[in-house]
C-alpha cells in the first residue's frame, strides 16, 4: 500500500445548531487544518470510490436502504450531493495522480473551498472516553488453509446458498421464509450436518477455527494444497442476529452462506452485487443510518507517539454488529496472514477517535 502523509494543524470553530426538535447526530466545523498528519492511499482511495458509485448507478433503485442520505437527509443534504462528494473527490486525487503532482487535498485553502465537514456524535455515547468520540474497531480478510475436498484436517465446510434459494432475489426469499432452508436451519445445525445428504454445495472445506474466522469476519482467503489461493464472501444469512451476550462465538448461532469472488467486497444485496473493498480506503460501518458511501475523515492521537492524524476513506461495507450502531467504525487493513500480522498493522490505530464527514459545497 502506497501512503501519503499531509501536514496539517487543527481549527475549530462553532458548530451550526442543531434543527430544532431533532436529535443531534452531527455538528458542522470549518476544517481541522494545522498540525495534523493526513495518511491517504490514493489509488485505493480512487478505485474505492469508483466501486461504491458503480454500487449506486446499478443498484440505486434495488436497495433504497443503503443507498441514500441517510441521517443526513435531517440537515438538508440529499443523495444527489453525496455523489457529488465522491465524484468531485475521485476526479481530484485521479488527476493529481496522472499529473505527479502533489495532492490538492494537503491545501488547506483547497479544503476550506470545496468541502463542508460534519462531526459524528456518537449514539449512545461512550461511557469513557469523551462524549465526542466514535469506537474505533479493525478487521482484516485473514489467509487460511483449506481444500476442495473433505478430509480429517478440513472437516467443515463454506457452504454456498442452498440449493432452494437459487435464482431468488432478496424480496422473493422474504416471501417464502417459512418454507427456505437458510431461514430454518441453526448454525449448531448446519454443523450437525444437516447438508451432508444435499441441499447446498460445500465451496470449500476448513478447520474449525478457520470457519469461525470466516463467519466473523465475512470474507475470507483460503489457500488450496497446489498454492492457488481463492477469496470466499459472505452471501445471505439465516436471519439469527448476533448475540453480544455469548463470548464464545462457536456457541452462537447466526450462520452465513458463501459465494466464491475474485477479491475482498463490502456491501450489497448479494455475491453477485457486492461492492469490491480496497486496502486503507474503506470502512464498515451502519450503512442504513449514515448512508453508503460517506466520505470519512477519523482524526486521532496516534498511540505511542501522540501525533495528530486523520485517515480518509469510505464507508463500503457493514456486518451485523451495525444493525443499528451509531457509535462503531470499522477500518478495513487488508488481505493478512495472521492475527500477529494484524495485531502489527493496527498497533499505531486508535481505539476511539473523532470522525468527520467531507460534503461537497
Amino acid at each position: 500500500m502506497i501512503a501519503v502523509t499531509i501536514i496539517f494543524s487543527l481549527w475549530f470553530f462553532a458548530p451550526l445548531p442543531a434543527p430544532a426538535q431533532q436529535e443531534t447526530f452531527f455538528k458542522e466545523i470549518q476544517p481541522p487544518l494545522t498540525g495534523i498528519s493526513i495518511t491517504i492511499n490514493p489509488e485505493a482511495l480512487v478505485q474505492q470510490i469508483d466501486a461504491v458509485l458503480v454500487y449506486f448507478e446499478k443498484y440505486k433503485n434495488q436497495d433504497p436502504d443503503a443507498v441514500n442520505a441517510g441521517l443526513f437527509s435531517q440537515i438538508g443534504i440529499s443523495l444527489s450531493v453525496v455523489e457529488a462528494t465522491l465524484r468531485f473527490l475521485m476526479d481530484t486525487v485521479a488527476e493529481d495522480i496522472r499529473n505527479k503532482s502533489g495532492l490538492r487535498l494537503a491545501d488547506p485553502q483547497f479544503l476550506k473551498k470545496h468541502f463542508r465537514f460534519f462531526q459524528w456524535l456518537p449514539h449512545p455515547p461512550p461511557a469513557s472516553p469523551p462524549h465526542e468520540m466514535i469506537k474505533i474497531t479493525k478487521y482484516a480478510v485473514f489467509t487460511i488453509q483449506g481444500s476442495l475436498k473433505k478430509n480429517t484436517v478440513f472437516k467443515y465446510a463454506l457452504y454456498g446458498l442452498p440449493n432452494d434459494e437459487k435464482g431468488m432475489s432478496l424480496q422473493e426469499t422474504e416471501k417464502h421464509k417459512d418454507r427456505l432452508c437458510r431461514f430454518r436451519y441453526t448454525k449448531r445445525q448446519v454443523l450437525a450436518g444437516v447438508y451432508d445428504q444435499g441441499g447446498a454445495e460445500p465451496l470449500v472445506w476448513v478447520t474449525r477455527r478457520g470457519l469461525e474466522e470466516a463467519l466473523m469476519e465475512g470474507t475470507i482467503c483460503v489457500k488450496l494444497p497446489g498454492g492457488e489461493k481463492q477469496f470466499f464472501n459472505v452471501d445471505r444469512g439465516n436471519d439469527i442476529p448476533f448475540d453480544p451476550t455469548i463470548k464464545n462465538h462457536h456457541t452462537q448461532q447466526r450462520y452465513w452462506y458463501f459465494g466464491l469472488v475474485r477479491q475482498p467486497r463490502g456491501h450489497g444485496l448479494g455475491i453477485g452485487s457486492q461492492a469490491p473493498i480496497f486496502a486503507g480506503a474503506a470502512f464498515a460501518g451502519d450503512v442504513y443510518s449514515l448512508g453508503l458511501g460517506k466520505v470519512m475523515g477519523v482524526l486521532y492521537n496516534e498511540p505511542g507517539s501522540g501525533k495528530l492524524k486523520m485517515m480518509l476513506g469510505v464507508l463500503a461495507d457493514t456486518g451485523g454488529a451495525f444493525r443499528p450502531n451509531l457509535f462503531q467504525l470499522d477500518y478495513y487493513v487488508g488481505v493478512l496472514n495472521s492475527r500477529k500480522e494484524f495485531n502489527r498493522a493496527v498497533k499505531t490505530l486508535p481505539a476511539f477517535a473523532e470522525v468527520y464527514f467531507f460534503i461537497k459545497k
